[in-house]
C-alpha cells in the first residue's frame, strides 16, 4: 500500500497512551493499492478499530492507519511529507525536505535505522536534482550513519556523487566545506567499503 507519513511512529510507547493526543503519523485522504492489498488493509483497519473499542477507548482514522502499518509494515511502501504534497510528493520529494529528513533524524535517534535508510533513499533522487539544497550535508551526514547497515557496508553511490560533486566544484566555499565535512566524519565514513570510491 502507497500511504504517506507524515512523522514516522517509532518511539517506544503503546499506542493507547501515545494516541492520547492527536499525532499525524499516516494520512488518510490518498492511498493506493493492488485490489488484494486494498482489501487485506480494509480488514486490518476493521479489525484494528474493534479491537480499540473493545478495549474501550477510541481514535481517528488516521491513528488506526498508523496502528495497522505498524503492526504490519511488510504490506506498505511509503513515501513523506506533510498534506501539502500528498500528490506532488508521491513518486519523489518536492515538498517539506525539512520535515522529512526531521523524520530520518528521529527514526536515527530512536535507533530505527532500517526507516530512516528507507527515508533516505527516497530523498537521493531529490538530493541528487538539487546539490545545493540548504539541508544537504543532513542528508549525507544522515546516510553516513545508516547506510552500513542497511547497504551491505557501503555508502549510497549517490551520496558518493554528491559528496565528488563537492569536492570538484568550481566554488571555493563547497571545497572548504566538504574537506570539513569528511573531515569531521573521517571515523565513520573509513568503516565504508567504498570510501576509496570518494576522490580527495
Amino acid at each position: 500500500m502507497k500511504t504517506l507519513c507524515i512523522n514516522p511512529y517509532v518511539e517506544n510507547i503503546e499506542p493507547k497512551n501515545y494516541f492520547e493526543l492527536i499525532y499525524h503519523n499516516m494520512a488518510g485522504g490518498l492511498f493506493s493499492g493492488s485490489k488484494e492489498n486494498m482489501l487485506l488493509y480494509a480488514d486490518l483497519f476493521k479489525a484494528k478499530t474493534e479491537q480499540i473499542y473493545n478495549e474501550g477507548w477510541y481514535q481517528i482514522h488516521e491513528a488506526v492507519m498508523t496502528m495497522v502499518h505498524r503492526e504490519n509494515p511488510d504490506l506498505f511502501d511509503l513515501f513523506y511529507c506533510d498534506y501539502q504534497g500528498i500528490v506532488s510528493n508521491y513518486l519523489s520529494p518536492i515538498h517539506n525536505l525539512d520535515l522529512i529528513l526531521k523524520g530520518a533524524q528521529k527514526c536515527i535517534s530512536m535507533n530505527k535505522t532500517k526507516e530512516a535508510f528507507h527515508i533516505l533513499s527516497y530523498c537521493s533522487d531529490y538530493f541528487m536534482r538539487h546539490p545545493d539544497h540548504h539541508l544537504l550535508y543532513s542528508f549525507i551526514q544522515q546516510n553516513i550513519i545508516v547506510d552500513y547497515y542497511w547497504n551491505n557496508k557501503l555508502l549510497l553511490q549517490s551520496v558518493i556523487d554528491l559528496i565528488n560533486l563537492k569536492l570538484n566544484s568550481n566554488n571555493e566555499n563547497d571545497k572548504i566545506n566538504i574537506h570539513a565535512f569528511l573531515e569531521n566524519n573521517k571515523a565513520n565514513i573509513n568503516f565504508y567499503e567504498n570510501k576509496e570510491l570518494i576522490k580527495r
